[in-house]
C-alpha cells in the first residue's frame, strides 16, 4: 500500500491537492505498518494485546478509500454500511492490517 500511494504522488505532482491527499494516505499506511510490527513483536514476546472499542463502519470506510485507489476505475465497488452496527472491542493493530 505504501508503494502504491508513493506511485500516486509521483504521478500527480502537478496537482498539489491530490498529492497532499496521497501523502496523507502514505502516512496512514506507514502508521498501520508500524502498528502491525508492534503487534508482531508483542506476539513474539507473548505480551497481552491492548484492546479498544472500534466501529467496524470506520474500519470499512478506511479500507474502502484504499481499495478504490488500488483497484482502479475499471472495477465497480459498492459498500453498504450498517447504521446500527454494534461496536467491537479489539486490538487496533489487528484492524490496521485491513486498512
Amino acid at each position: 500500500m505504501i508503494l502504491n500511494y508513493a506511485t500516486f504522488v509521483s504521478e500527480e505532482l502537478d496537482d498539489q491537492e491530490a498529492a497532499r491527499a496521497d501523502i496523507g494516505h502514505i502516512q496512514a499506511a506507514a502508521e498501520r505498518a508500524s502498528a502491525l510490527t508492534k503487534q508482531l513483536l508483542a506476539f513474539a514476546r507473548k505480551e497481552v494485546m491492548q484492546t479498544k472499542v472500534l466501529s467496524l463502519n470506520d474500519v470499512v470506510n478506511s479500507v474502502e478509500q484504499i481499495l478504490r485507489r488500488t483497484i482502479g476505475e475499471h472495477v465497480a465497488m459498492k459498500v453498504a454500511l450498517a447504521p446500527d452496527l454494534w461496536l467491537v472491542e479489539a486490538d487496533p493493530a489487528d484492524w490496521s492490517r485491513c486498512s
